[in-house]
């Protein structure tokens, strides 16, 4: 390669090249929400978290049937204006095909089994990244297989 073509080369690769080409354009992502910070304290009318859990103990895993609670997907949850909860979770797999309809699921357990919360939303958690053999409780273990 000669030294024009190398040069040409690094200007093209070289930060002030700009933004590199989307891979496949018009499905960029969409621009993300703002995040609304989560209240410094539990209003006293809400559920604990500890409650929040209860609520959505008998939402079970589509694909493995066990309890979301139980395998230990649930994280806890955030407060935040307006009597809405902010529900931490992950998934068995960031891959998971049926994320959205565990999302509507606890959403629609938590508005409808209290009637102090007025909204519900899903935050995606990937850190810590979900290990049953952490996170699980003792009853899921065994029915993983997990000893």
């Amino acid at each position: 390669m000669s030294e024009t073509e190398m040069q040409t080369e690094s200007a093209a690769t070289g930060p002030e090249a700009g933004p590199a080409p989307v891979p496949y354009p018009g499905l960029e992502a969409p621009p993300e929400k703002p995040k609304i910070p989560a209240l410094a304290e539990r209003p006293a009318h809400m559920p604990t978290p500890d409650e929040v859990k209860t609520l959505l103990r008998d939402i079970y895993d589509p694909e493995l049937f066990i309890s979301i609670v139980e395998l230990g997907l649930v994280y806890g949850a955030e407060y935040l204006p307006g009597d809405v909860v902010r529900v931490l979770m992950t998934l068995t797999s960031p891959a998971c095909p049926l994320g959205e309809t565990l999302l509507a699921q606890v959403k629609t357990r938590l508005t409808t089994a209290n009637p102090a919360i007025k909204d519900a939303e899903v935050e995606w958690v990937w850190v810590p990244r979900w290990d049953p053999r952490e996170m699980a409780s003792e009853e899921a273990k065994m029915l993983l297989g997990i000893f």
